[in-house]
């Protein structure tokens, strides 16, 4: 599955942009929302896929208390969905890993 979201993204990768930064494991909630409702009403909003790591994987290889999030779009999209994420988390980590 993940080859195929990847191929499909290809055809927007020259205006296509990627921020990765870790969240306190404990917000991960705030984001995600009742039944992911947050962040889906956050990705329609803002036109940016946004990734939340919660696979097992993702947890042995990071294993310190925080949760890696990936948001890909539109510059536009990107940076208006990273302002959101970081209202809702608190913009420390945001504003440090788009500095």
């Amino acid at each position: 599955d993940m080859l195929y979201s990847q191929k499909d993204g290809a055809e927007e990768s020259e205006t296509s942009e990627k921020i990765e930064w870790y969240i306190p494991s404990g917000k991960v909630g705030l984001l995600l929302g009742t039944r992911g409702t947050t962040i889906k009403d956050l990705q329609a909003k803002t036109k940016a896929k946004v990734q939340v790591a919660t696979d097992k994987l993702a947890a042995l290889t990071h294993p310190a208390p925080e949760t890696l999030v990936t948001l890909t779009g539109t510059p536009e999209a990107v940076e208006a969905a990273r302002a959101k994420v970081a209202a809702l988390v608190g913009g420390r980590a945001a504003a440090a890993a788009a500095a």
